[in-house]
């Protein structure tokens, strides 16, 4: 693969991650609502979903997914009403100013495990990994496999430091809204309720695959 081919598909990749979606949103949501270390939570979570999205494709799953309607809608939905029920459970849950909550590692591994559980439930990352990296996946290599997988975890860093600058971002109005107690609460009912809108938006988008 050449070098100009490798600095296409970054500049690709970056354009994407800064491209509004589900992930996005969600990670927004987390650090705004609940500060910095929970917007890495979410980071860390979607960025180990993109991998098994990777392997999956590299494996051939996703194009087994991608000609089955059934299979497709039943993952959709599930992923729909999981992320529902977290828009609903944060929204219901007090907000708690203290800088005590932040530091729970209880905390952290649970919003990993969501946004990581529901980044693996969004059938349409794996077909985007599907569609995506294989236009630069070179036809004359003897591994194409291996040359997938690699394009795979370089656009998972590429996530990861995309969505980390964000969530440095949402943790500065995460600090500014700990120390006002009024607009605190507001902001965690709004988080609350842009996850629980992302879940019903993907849930009755009509577009399938």
């Amino acid at each position: 693969m050449e070098i100009n081919q490798i600095f296409i598909f970054i500049l690709s990749s970056v354009i994407l991650v800064f491209t509004p979606g589900p992930d996005i949103f969600h990670v927004l949501a987390r650090g705004v609502g609940q500060g910095k270390k929970a917007g890495f939570a979410a980071v860390t979570g979607c960025s180990l979903g993109n991998l098994v999205h990777t392997t999956l494709a590299v494996l051939g799953l996703s194009s087994l997914l991608a000609s089955s309607q059934t299979a497709f809608a039943i993952i959709k939905t599930a992923g729909a009403v999981y992320l529902i029920y977290i828009g609903i459970k944060l929204f219901r849950e007090p907000f708690n100013p203290q800088p005590g909550n932040e530091d729970s590692n209880d905390d952290f591994f649970k919003i990993f495990r969501q946004a990581a559980v529901t980044n693996i439930l969004n059938p349409k990352v794996g077909l985007f990994f599907l569609a995506f990296i294989p236009q630069f996946v070179s036809s004359e290599t003897e591994a194409p496999g291996i040359q997938f997988l690699c394009l795979g975890l370089l656009f998972v860093c590429i996530t990861f430091l995309g969505f980390s600058l964000i969530t440095l971002c949402s943790g500065k109005i995460h600090s500014f809204v700990t120390k006002n107690p009024g607009a605190g609460r507001k902001m965690h009912k709004i988080s609350g309720s842009m996850i629980f809108l992302l879940g019903m938006k993907i849930a009755f988008d009509g577009k399938n695959i």
